[in-house]
């Protein structure tokens, strides 16, 4: 009987060992994993830094029409054929901030102002035909083809893959390959 009891007790302390050493390496996994994430946290801060950079300039800004004169025509049938509610479908829609569209100079979180933007189409617009909502995103993807992968495919990965909340998604730039130096 004694010999049982001392294997029991073996046993026991066995099993105490087992489990102190399995907790031990639990921490270190986690330790190491903590760390990691650490280290990586300033790239994924300055891809979240680029994504929101990237959105805010838009692919529709000043460098952007310069650059592509026939761009120009484009955007106004685009601007003549939507109504936006505020800057920020504007932006949504690849104009930058800072840039002036319907006689507005775009800024976060501020409303498109519809007696000016009605001023505008009025004076931009007239005899223009109206466009259904499958023209208008027509003219949209026109505008965009109009314009290199270089520029389009970052703002587009960034407007795609970006999202801030509680779960924040870093894929800008991770989707597909773009010509950063220009075609």
């Amino acid at each position: 009987m004694k010999k049982n009891r001392l294997s029991t007790a073996a046993l026991k302390s066995r099993r105490a060992s087992r489990a102190r050493r399995l907790r031990a390496l639990g921490l270190s996994v986690a330790g190491l994993l903590v760390l990691s994430c650490m280290s990586m946290s300033p790239r994924s801060r300055e891809l979240f830094e680029d994504c929101q950079s990237t959105l805010r300039r838009g692919v529709f800004h000043a460098e952007s029409l310069a650059c592509f004169p026939k761009l120009a025509s484009t955007l106004e049938d685009l601007l003549c054929a939507a109504t936006f509610a505020s800057h920020r479908d504007l932006n949504s829609l690849g104009f930058g901030y800072g840039m002036t569209v319907q006689g507005q100079a775009l800024g976060e979180g501020y409303g498109v102002d519809p007696v000016r933007a009605q001023r505008w189409k009025q004076e931009n617009c007239a005899g223009k035909p109206a466009r259904s909502v499958q023209e208008t995103a027509d003219l949209r993807d026109h505008a965009y083809s109009l314009l290199p992968a270089s520029l389009v495919g970052p703002w587009r990965s960034c407007g795609d893959s970006f999202q801030i909340g509680p779960s924040v998604r870093l894929q800008c730039y991770l989707h597909g390959s773009f010509d950063l130096t220009g075609e």
